[in-house]
């Protein structure tokens, strides 16, 4: 009983090994958003007067193969306020960056408090995760 014990965790051991070895090299990707510096964004907060315009630039490092490419959309009441460039992300690789330039112009006469756009992108109608806030604070 002993003997075949050490046999079967031998086996075990070496499919352990194995599995290990074949996973190596192979990264563990997470969707998410990062600003230029390599800071990972769960936000992107601003302070804009009224009448001013900021440009920002985000990155988005996606999870998957996404080949037919992604569209990008706001929502929320002040989308108006930011325009972006490229217009779509047209072919996206997994862990590979993906640079949105964003332009924020809050009108004259705005009043002062906070406001938020949510950043979106899309695969048809299929969101994907995660969406990034975009939260104006008007002094």
């Amino acid at each position: 009983m002993g003997a075949r014990l050490v046999l079967i965790l031998a086996i075990v051991s070496i499919c352990l090994l194995s599995a290990c070895k074949v996973l190596e090299g192979v990264p563990v990707v997470r969707a998410g958003w990062w600003d230029p510096s390599g800071g990972e964004l769960k936000e992107l907060a601003l302070t804009i007067g009224a009448g001013e315009r900021v440009v920002s630039t985000v990155i988005f490092y996606p999870g998957d193969d996404e080949s037919t490419g992604l569209d990008i959309r706001l929502s929320g009441e002040q989308s108006s306020w930011i325009s972006f460039a490229p217009p779509r992300l047209s072919s996206v690789q997994p862990a590979q960056p993906n640079e949105i330039q964003l332009t924020i112009a809050v009108p004259p006469g705005t009043q002062p408090g906070f406001y938020e756009v949510r950043l979106q992108l899309l695969t048809g109608e299929k969101r994907i995760q995660p969406q990034l806030p975009v939260r104006i604070r008007v002094p």
